[in-house]
């Protein structure tokens, strides 16, 4: 992997797209949680029929921020970024939360699975 020194208007100008990003996570999430992914969606799913679809069930086993952070250092070839590139930035932001909508609503499936729009139904599918 490259260099630390990833800032954040370069993490901007070669921003992953939302859906590639989400892949990356998905399998990143795949990769360390395996064992819970189960469980993990069936509160989401059970978060999502409540209306709470803020809520994700990753967090219940572990510090998932750290989980999106690994996928964003495989999306940009490094080994590790200030944690501020993302908190300053609307566009990182969103993409990080675009991601995770994605991911989260494809129950962390592989990317040839996924759906780009937010809006659809989770998959039941394993």
């Amino acid at each position: 992997m490259g260099d630390a020194k990833l800032t954040r208007r370069r993490m901007e100008s070669q921003a992953p797209a939302a859906r590639d990003l989400a892949g990356v996570f998905s399998k990143v999430i795949r990769e360390h949680l395996a064992d819970h992914l189960d469980e993990i969606r069936r509160r989401n799913r059970a978060s999502h029929a409540a209306g709470d679809r803020n809520v994700c069930a990753t967090h219940d086993f572990c510090d998932a921020n750290m989980l999106m952070h690994e996928a964003l250092c495989r999306c940009y070839g490094v080994k590790d970024f200030p944690a501020s590139n993302i908190s300053e930035s609307e566009t990182l932001t969103g993409l990080w939360n675009e991601a995770w909508d994605i991911a989260k609503r494809n129950e962390f499936l592989p990317p040839g699975r996924l759906r780009a729009r937010t809006r659809e139904a989770p998959s039941r599918e394993r």
